[in-house]
């Protein structure tokens, strides 16, 4: 009896021992998965009107724990544009979007979870506002 005993109680403590803790998650680990939403593209006028919404889907992976790298597709799963991003040093809810080229523009922007939803939005060189502002055409939101 002694023996079982023995063996019972070295089984738990060689399990126990062998188990690992699991890693927290990071903050960049909320943003790295496929969302399904809408991209909507806008005017770049002073007055901006919606001039279309079509179905996209924002592929999101991770370069390290605070570089990401972004591939929106459209309804079809053909790739329309990819974009880097960097999480925010303050905020680990948002990450800005270096600039990138596609549909000869240069476009840029962030990206935020907001009620765990994503939303991102790019914004144009060719639509400024004031000094240093510029107006979105082109956002991205999960469903």
């Amino acid at each position: 009896m002694k023996k079982i005993l023995f063996l019972l109680f070295a089984v738990s403590i060689f399990t126990v021992a062998c188990q690992k803790d699991e890693e927290p998650a990071k903050p960049i680990d909320k943003f790295i998965k496929t969302f399904n939403g809408n991209i909507k593209t806008y005017s770049c006028e002073a007055t901006q009107t919606l001039l279309n919404t079509d179905a996209a889907t924002a592929v999101i992976t991770k370069e390290n724990e605070t570089d990401l790298l972004g591939t929106m597709k459209d309804d079809k799963g053909n790739k329309l544009f990819t974009f880097s991003g960097k999480l925010e040093s303050d905020n680990e809810n948002k990450f800005k979007i270096s600039n990138f080229s596609y549909d000869s523009e240069t476009l840029f922007g962030g990206g935020e979870m907001l009620n765990g939803k994503l939303k991102i939005s790019f914004a144009s060189f060719t639509c400024p506002v004031d000094s240093n502002t510029y107006r979105v055409t082109r956002e991205f939101k999960e469903q």
